[in-house]
């Protein structure tokens, strides 16, 4: 079981927005909330923008985290079971937007899971099997 590390006092928006704001102080990048909520609306999260942890299922603090993850346009994403608590629906949105992030920023994704859903949805995989 693996739960999902964010921050109680924090509402979706601010969640996603930390990370900008410290990127912006280590790169005096310009910060660009609107990202934020391109990401969020995109994961089906526009109406939970200002909802805290404690109000949202393990599936939508899943796809915040996500969401945290990928805001900054990280060169390696490293996925560790990200639609292990979602259903159908948003595994695929998480997937095509994890690959699309990807492909935009030429980032490396590895994506570790047990997902079968995900099988048919790269071309390049790694299948580790244990052989008595």
């Amino acid at each position: 079981y693996q739960s999902i590390a964010m921050v109680t006092d924090y509402d979706c928006w601010k969640e996603n927005e930390e990370p900008v704001t410290f990127d912006l102080v280590i790169k005096r990048m310009k910060q660009n909330s609107e990202k934020v909520k391109t990401i969020l609306e995109r994961l089906n999260l526009g109406s939970k923008l200002r909802s805290k942890p404690s109000k949202l299922s393990q599936g939508e603090q899943q796809r915040v985290a996500i969401a945290r993850a990928l805001v900054n346009s990280p060169q390696l994403i490293l996925a560790d079971e990200p639609t292990s608590n979602l259903d159908d629906v948003n595994c695929t949105e998480v997937v095509n937007l994890l690959l699309e992030q990807s492909k935009e920023s030429g980032s490396t994704l590895i994506i570790v899971t047990h997902d079968g859903r995900l099988k048919s949805m790269f071309e390049n995989k790694i299948e580790l099997t244990k052989k008595y």
